[in-house]
């Protein structure tokens, strides 16, 4: 397993940052990579999302996390011809209390 994880610090209220890492629309304006999202059925822990990434690639995307304002974590699977290569298979973001971080995995 590869694990590979980013941080940043937000300075901003934590339910003003969940209200733009929650939202799939969102992901474009922070998640690099990312062209379009939308959600394809429900909403919270076991949403389906549709992420598209450039080249063409698309993954459709499962909330396999989700705890309200502090936690969002989905899997990722490929859809299409080509795989995009800058999207780890599960993606995580969370707010603990003493920090906020965001953190992608490859396994």
């Amino acid at each position: 397993m590869i694990l590979v994880e980013r941080s940043a610090h937000v300075t901003a209220p934590v339910e003003a940052v969940w209200e733009v890492v929650q939202r799939a629309e969102q992901l474009p304006a922070w998640l690099a990579g990312v062209r379009a999202a939308e959600v394809l059925s429900g909403e919270g822990f076991g949403r389906r999302q549709l992420v598209q990434a450039g080249r063409g690639s698309a993954h459709e995307a499962e909330v396999i996390a989700y705890q309200e304002p502090n936690l969002i974590g989905w899997r990722e699977r490929a859809r299409g011809p080509v795989p995009a290569p800058r999207h780890a298979p599960r993606s995580t973001c969370s707010s603990p209390p003493t920090r906020r971080r965001a953190a992608r995995s490859s396994d």
